[in-house]
């Protein structure tokens, strides 16, 4: 009897030993990314309105220029030239600044090298020779970042030529590459 306790008790701190039948459990999960440019610009378009011409008045280039974002304004007369419509300078807008708040954005153009063309729809006959007369930011003050972002008006104003003739009359487009740079 002895020896069946000894056994029962040796079977009984053996199976306490014993380790428990693990258990196992697992699951799923996404792991999510967006790749985004750290520094983006869009700009809305320029529109100068409409540049009413006499060709026989005009014996100077004039200079029409943007004095706000939605103001335009003969600069220079060579003779013969009206503003009407509805002119809207471009209102860029800059996100995903790594700068800190206040400091200021480098910005540039392309308008040295551009001239306009006739447009694809309403574009004249007999293309004249416009061009940009300058570009400025923010009536010439600095665009500053605030929050990873800013937002700012590119004025400029363009050459007409003198010598315009009927067959130069129409609508003209050209496009300018604006250039962001938040120095980081």
């Amino acid at each position: 009897m002895r020896n069946t306790r000894l056994l029962l008790s040796a079977a009984v701190a053996a199976a306490l030993a014993a380790p428990a039948a693990a258990e196992t459990a697992s699951t799923t999960l996404d792991v999510t990314v967006a790749l985004q440019p750290a520094l983006t610009v869009s700009c809305t378009d320029t529109d100068f309105g409409i540049v009413r011409v006499r060709p026989s008045a005009q014996t100077n280039t004039s200079i029409i220029t943007f004095t706000d974002a939605n103001t335009v304004a003969i600069t220079s007369d060579g003779g013969g030239v009206s503003l009407s419509g509805t002119p809207s300078a471009s209102t860029c807008t800059v996100s995903g600044s790594s700068a800190a708040n206040g400091s200021t954005l480098f910005i540039s153009d392309n308008i040295g090298s551009r001239t306009f063309g006739a447009a694809a729809e309403g574009g004249p006959s007999t293309a004249a020779n416009l061009s940009f007369s300058s570009s400025q930011y923010n009536d010439g003050s600095d665009v500053t970042v605030t929050d990873g972002s800013a937002t700012f008006t590119f004025i400029t104003g363009i050459f007409i030529p003198s010598g315009i003739v009927a067959d130069n009359f129409g609508n003209y487009v050209t496009t300018v590459t604006i250039t962001v740079d938040d120095n980081i």
